[in-house]
């Protein structure tokens, strides 16, 4: 419901999966797909302290390429989603081998 044109209230995106779970530490750039729900248009993907813009969005899936100087060296990453409205998602690991 829209009052007084405010946005509607959405719920907040939620990531259920992300694919690959993991990489080696400097191994190029690469494709991540994060399989979920309430993404919308506009939804940026927080990986470590990066905003990264997908290349592809759905209500359902995010997918985006991420660049090798993110994953330069061994290590846990927390990726998350924000949507436009300012919904954040859970937060997810990804590993650096």
């Amino acid at each position: 419901m829209t009052v007084g044109g405010a946005n509607p209230v959405q719920p907040p995106p939620q990531i259920i999966r992300i694919s690959p779970r993991d990489v080696d530490a400097g191994s190029g750039d690469f494709t991540l797909t994060l399989d979920g729900f309430n993404f919308a248009s506009g939804t940026v993907v927080h990986f470590g302290t990066s905003v990264l813009t997908p290349a592809s969005i759905t209500s359902t899936q995010l997918v985006l390429t991420v660049p090798t100087l993110l994953v330069g060296a061994s290590g846990i990453v927390p990726v998350t989603v924000t949507t436009p409205n300012g919904g954040a998602s859970n937060r997810v690991f990804f590993t650096v081998n």
